[in-house]
């Protein structure tokens, strides 16, 4: 089987997160660069005075938490026809996929809830530590906090559904190859960068054509004659039947 990349705007679908182990290197660098004996035992441990009570963050946290701003991509497999692969097409795909929530238009909360400015940002929706900035964690970059949430997505804006799309294949691909559907893939919270959807191919078996490579080979009958004589045999193609000529050479 050959393999193939290749983006692109009745199939089986899996989801899978496409991982980073940024989160395990930043984790390392944090303790090992920016830990200290102190008061708060760890630089990253610090607090913010809201009132009479002390909101200690955990800066790791916070930038793991905005790992999770980037939805996991989606992997599904569709089977095509020998005609389809060899001419390209467009397929009408529908897969699995986390899709904005429709009780609250991916909001999150009721249109009627209580809203109050976030003390750990104040409002900004983000956290600095130098050199660091990073979405604030506790109102997850909005700047607000709402203690109601929607009871169909839990506040997440989300939710499992059915997605649907066409995608255009296009002309040439074979078993194996992949096309690349940008920001087609899961949504994990309402504002967060969308995944991709990976489309794997798969070619049908044709009991008339077979294919090497960019090459296309049909058998086709002759008579006793015609291999003596020569004549003319018609040969079926991808575009329709066709009359080629049977030359025979005298050597």
């Amino acid at each position: 089987e050959g393999f193939g990349f290749y983006g692109a705007s009745g199939a089986k679908g899996f989801r899978y997160t496409y991982q980073t182990n940024f989160s395990d290197s930043f984790s390392k660098i944090f303790s090992e660069v920016f830990c200290v004996p102190s008061v708060y035992s760890c630089l990253y441990g610090f607090g913010y005075h809201d009132g009479s009570k002390m909101l200690k963050l955990d800066a790791l946290q916070i930038f793991q938490d905005e790992m999770d701003q980037f939805a996991p991509d989606i992997q599904t497999e569709i089977l095509l026809s020998f005609s389809e692969a060899a001419k390209g097409c467009t397929k009408d795909l529908q897969f699995d996929a986390f899709v904005t929530c429709d009780s609250c238009d991916g909001r999150g909360y009721p249109p009627n809830a209580k809203v109050k400015v976030c003390s750990i940002c104040r409002g900004s929706g983000t956290i600095t530590i130098p050199p660091f900035t990073s979405t604030c964690h506790a109102c997850k970059g909005s700047g607000r906090i709402i203690k109601e949430y929607c009871m169909s997505c839990q506040g997440s804006g989300v939710v499992e559904g059915v997605k649907e799309i066409k995608v255009t294949i296009p002309a040439g691909v074979d078993s194996g190859d992949t096309i690349r559907v940008p920001e087609a893939g899961n949504i994990r919270r309402q504002g967060s960068q969308l995944g991709n959807l990976f489309i794997k191919i798969k070619v049908a078996d044709d009991p008339v054509f077979t294919r090497d490579g960019a090459d296309v080979y049909v058998d086709s009958n002759i008579s006793f004659t015609q291999a003596i004589l020569g004549g003319t045999v018609e040969v079926p193609t991808l575009s329709g039947k066709i009359q080629v000529k049977v030359i025979i050479l005298v050597l």
